[in-house]
């Protein structure tokens, strides 16, 4: 799986969250948080029954089915999940979220808030699919696991499965021994053909000086997505993608004027306040999986 996190629109925060303190807060519950998700993967794999913790492992469901499903885990856990929409896809497919935390009506001061989202290249579909198995996952088991109800009782997470169901709803399984990323599917991008990874608005851009200038010309899903992160502080955002074991961090384009690396000679990282945070979260993913 990729993990990456949002563009531009993350680090334009407020600055005291790159305190000595709350890196330390980031690095420990978000290591904690994708260390549990592959944990749990590794689980998974490892059982040779497709049921576990009460769902089906083992098949994909339509988009239908997975709001379905949320808006369950919703009804069965009140008090620790509630569902929201952050607006409908091109086709009008509801793009729906889950929060998870202690008293999730009621944030605590400070509280971490975590955003995962999945299936933003509609063909790349494990992380749509672990998103939801990682919602039910600690739902189910929050009063049987201390870990687990250390992590929802002092973080808020943000989960949204697909950012891309249009996309999603086209794919087809490749065929045997296809490469994985060729980028030659349909399913890839949106209802109107566009890559909603390369849709976002660039950090080298100085003309994004506010909210309207950022959502003109997006498409209505990726419009979704900055008007989401523009109303929510979170301190750290990860967005899992398939086909390579690869960790994409601020800021992975290049700055006007640098050029790109040409063979032989590479160009220094162009960092940000949390590069030391962000760079051992790749290193630890990376190196376990």
């Amino acid at each position: 799986a990729v993990v990456s996190t949002q563009s531009a629109l993350e680090s334009s925060g407020d600055r005291e969250w790159c305190s000595t303190i709350v890196k330390m807060q980031k690095l420990i519950y978000f290591c904690s948080i994708l260390a549990h998700i592959f944990s749990y993967i590794d689980a998974s794999i490892n059982e040779t029954k497709c049921d576990i913790d009460g769902i089906n492992l083992c098949e994909y469901g339509n988009h239908e089915k997975l709001i379905s499903n949320l808006k369950q885990l919703e009804e069965d856990f009140p008090g620790l999940a509630r569902t929201g929409s952050i607006g409908r896809s091109v086709k009008g497919k509801d793009l729906r979220y889950i929060v998870i935390s202690k008293d999730v009506d009621e944030r605590d001061d400070l509280e971490p808030m975590v955003k995962l989202v999945g299936n933003m290249h509609g063909d790349e579909t494990v992380g749509r699919q672990l998103i939801y198995y990682f919602a039910n996952h600690i739902l189910t088991n929050y009063n049987k696991s201390e870990f687990i109800k250390f992590l929802v009782d002092n973080t808020e997470l943000h989960l949204l499965p697909t950012m891309n169901p249009d996309g999603f709803e086209v794919s087809q399984f490749s065929n045997e021994n296809a490469s994985p990323c060729t980028h030659r599917s349909r399913a890839r991008k949106n209802a109107k053909r566009v890559d909603l990874n390369r849709n976002f608005p660039d950090v080298w851009n100085r003309s994004f000086t506010n909210l309207k200038s950022m959502l003109h010309g997006r498409q209505l899903e990726t419009q979704a997505m900055i008007k989401w992160i523009r109303r929510n502080p979170f301190v750290l955002s990860a967005n899992f993608h398939g086909g390579a074991v690869v960790a994409n961090y601020p800021w992975d384009s290049h700055q006007p004027g640098q050029g790109k690396e040409k063979q032989g000679q590479s160009h220094p990282p162009q960092q940000t306040l949390d590069t030391e945070v962000v760079s051992n979260l790749a290193t630890d993913s990376n190196t376990n999986n």
